[in-house]
């Protein structure tokens, strides 16, 4: 599993979405297994100008699922302070 943070309004340009954690899952056919995550804030970085890296608030996006393709990953929005 892999799980992807966007920041989905910045004041500076950056990626779509970043990998921030993944997990590697071995399932039988038709298995089924729960995966967690711990997200600490500090994932939520975001690359100034300067090269700094920075917490901004705003809405992000959590996208989590077995490959990168949009269509493939499971989606929900943060709001950091």
């Amino acid at each position: 599993m892999q799980l992807y943070v966007g920041d989905l309004v910045t004041s500076y340009s950056w990626t779509d979405r970043e990998l921030k954690a993944f997990r590697r899952v071995t399932l039988a056919p038709g298995e089924r297994t729960a995966v967690a995550f711990d997200l600490p804030v500090a994932a939520c970085t975001i690359v100034d100008a300067n090269a700094n890296r920075f917490v901004e608030a705003g809405e992000f996006e959590l996208l989590v699922g077995h490959s990168s393709r949009r269509e493939d990953l499971k989606r929900t929005v943060i709001t950091v302070k």
